[in-house]
């Protein structure tokens, strides 16, 4: 089924179970993808018939899905700005799909506000994906930081009693 089929060819980037690679050579009896460490992996052929070939090759486009968290603190007109800013940016995009592509402020955290971003890039290799990502990344930092804002860190408030205070009945 393998050469029948073709699930995948010499050369494509696939998954294949727990392995990622680059595909180097279907033979009769085993298939050898190279990973991005550089070792080489022979997978048996009779495997290949039961586990999942996911290959990214065959993508026509990549999802790009950041999920961007504000301080908590931003106000709503910095928020509306980001929001605008991040819409206008997937709108005017060359290599953004515009099938829907879009950003939501979906959850109001507890140490962040949550906007999430979905949209498809016009790009064919993980390679061209991580450029484009890379670009969309750096115009959205410059976003929130023209809208007086930035990025939320994790957050936890920490409640110390001082000695001799609590329960003190001033003795």
């Amino acid at each position: 089924s393998l050469y029948t089929q073709q699930p995948m060819r010499v050369g494509d980037y696939c998954r294949i179970g727990n392995e990622v690679g680059t595909v180097e050579e279907i033979g009769l009896r085993t298939t050898r993808i190279r990973s991005l460490d550089n070792s080489v992996t022979s997978i048996p052929n009779a495997r290949l018939v039961s586990e999942a070939i996911d290959n990214f090759s065959a993508r026509r486009k990549f999802l790009y899905n950041p999920t961007l968290r504000l301080r908590i603190d931003t106000s709503r007109e910095q928020l509306d700005q980001v929001l605008n800013g991040v819409r206008e940016l997937l709108a005017s995009h060359e290599k953004i799909v515009q099938d829907n592509p879009r950003i939501r402020f979906q959850n109001i955290g507890k140490d962040a506000l949550e906007l999430v971003v979905f949209a498809y890039t016009d790009t064919r290799t993980f390679p061209d994906y991580l450029e484009v990502a890379e670009e969309l990344n750096m115009k959205i930092l410059d976003i929130v930081s023209g809208a007086g804002t930035s990025l939320a860190l994790p957050g936890q408030t920490l409640y110390m009693e001082r000695p001799g205070l609590a329960g003190d009945s001033g003795t």
